[in-house]
């Protein structure tokens, strides 16, 4: 008989490891046993089925249309929601560290170019929009 490496080359093997009769006969024994397993729990499942009445489906109303989120606050506050945009400076860590009108986009660029240099981590410029309260 020729002897082959295994895939690792941990120890050759021979054809006759895997001609084991015993070893067949009961790998097919564990598997009849699986599948008689599998057809009693699909007939119970089927007469669990059967016994049950079926539920009646209920069909949406009109009225559950989805809302922004913008009219849904306007809704609940009951007056114009409005917004001012702001440049923020921000760490690596997602923390703000200034923020700064939107007119002055170049101060928050140079601020951002400072903090990298002194602390030696990653500063970025983001745009913030705030609520206005009137």
């Amino acid at each position: 008989m020729a002897k082959r490496p295994t895939r690792r080359g941990s120890r050759p093997y021979d054809e006759d490891d895997f001609q084991d009769n015993e070893v067949m006969e009961e790998l097919e024994d564990d598997a009849d046993d699986f599948e008689d397993d599998e057809q009693d729990d699909y007939s119970e499942a089927e007469e669990e089925e059967e016994e049950r009445p079926r539920r009646r489906s209920r069909k949406k109303s009109a009225s559950s249309a989805p809302v922004s989120r913008k009219r849904a606050a306007e809704a609940a506050v009951g007056k114009e929601v409005r917004l001012k945009a702001f440049w923020g400076v921000y760490s690596q860590n997602m923390q703000c560290v200034e923020t700064f009108e939107f007119a002055q986009k170049e101060a928050a660029l140079k601020k951002a170019a400072e903090l990298e240099e002194s602390k030696k981590m990653l500063f970025f410029v983001k745009l913030d929009k705030k609520v206005i309260e009137s």
